[in-house]
């Protein structure tokens, strides 16, 4: 089994949702904000298709900078293709929110648990524990998702067929969770990378 020197523990938790939604998994510790959004996006079940930024407290954003200072809100905004995880995430117990989708607002913690100078992997980024599907994209956020999975248990509410309609409950399963399909796509995770900053540099030039 290879060595990796410098890597993360990592656990993601989606905010605000019971049950948990969470993801725990280790990354090299010299990467930047760009692998870490591409690692969560892969390990969560996102589609990558909403903006996105991370956070520290209420001043600090690391995202995609905008010309229009009206969206900057005070803050200060650093760029995420120039960003390392050095100085935000490195030692345990090093936190920040990571917001996906604006309109929807998913917002999740991420927190280093351990550090490791050196640890035997099959492979890296690797998933190692985690629970619960991704929630569906475009739904109106953690509330939404919620009144979503009440009305699949209730075939008697007013609203459960055009629920159905809409989320085919049939094939629903909030609570499946696939380790070993989450490490078969981790495997491609260059290709992962490439794909986010095409995206990004994508964003950027329509700003």
């Amino acid at each position: 089994m290879p060595k990796f020197k410098n890597v993360l523990q990592i656990k993601v938790a989606l905010k605000n949702f019971k049950p948990t939604i969470f993801r725990t998994f280790y990354f090299p510790a010299n990467s930047g904000f760009v692998e870490l959004h591409a690692a969560i996006q892969e390990v969560m079940g996102w589609d990558s298709s909403h903006l996105f930024a991370f956070r520290k407290g209420r001043d600090l954003e690391i995202g995609i900078p905008s010309n229009d200072t009206f969206f900057s809100f005070n803050q200060t905004i650093l760029d995420i293709s120039k960003t390392k995880l050095k100085g935000f995430l490195e030692n345990p117990k090093d936190t920040i929110t990571y917001e996906y989708d604006f309109g929807d607002g998913w917002e999740h913690k991420v927190d280093v648990q351990k550090v490791f100078p050196e640890i035997e992997l099959p492979q890296l980024p690797y998933c190692i524990k985690g629970a619960n599907a991704c929630p569906i994209e475009d739904c109106g956020g953690v509330w939404g998702y919620a009144d979503i999975l009440d009305i699949m248990q209730d075939k008697k509410h007013p609203n459960y067929e055009e629920m159905n309609e809409w989320y085919d409950f049939e094939n629903l399963e909030p609570y499946h969770f696939d380790i070993e399909e989450i490490n078969d796509l981790l495997l491609d995770f260059k290709d992962c990378i490439a794909y986010h900053k095409s995206i990004i540099k994508e964003i950027k030039s329509s700003l």
